[in-house]
């Protein structure tokens, strides 16, 4: 399930979230970063280049501040570039 996870830093993270035990895993996960306009924004990879990016990288529960469901189209952009590809369509 696509989450924002925010770190008990205050550092947020969008990814493809699983929860095992007392653990949470981020499978992919960016961080969003302010972009060059207004509105405007941009994936960095976090933790790029280890081994678990893609298959997932392993943080307490207790180290998570907490999750929450990403806008529509953060949620579309981020399923686009290292999802399914599936963008959902807006309720109007």
């Amino acid at each position: 399930m696509i989450k924002v996870v925010t770190f008990m830093t205050n550092h947020s993270v969008v990814a493809d979230v699983e929860e095992k035990g007392g653990s949470i895993v981020l499978v992919k996960p960016v961080q969003i970063v302010s972009g060059t306009s207004v509105g405007s924004y941009v994936f960095v990879p976090f933790m790029e280049y280890t081994e678990d990016f893609e298959k997932g990288i392993k943080i307490s529960k207790d180290k998570i501040l907490c999750t929450a469901t990403p806008l529509l189209d953060v949620y579309n952009e981020y399923n686009k570039r290292f999802g399914s590809g599936i963008v959902l369509a807006s309720v109007q």
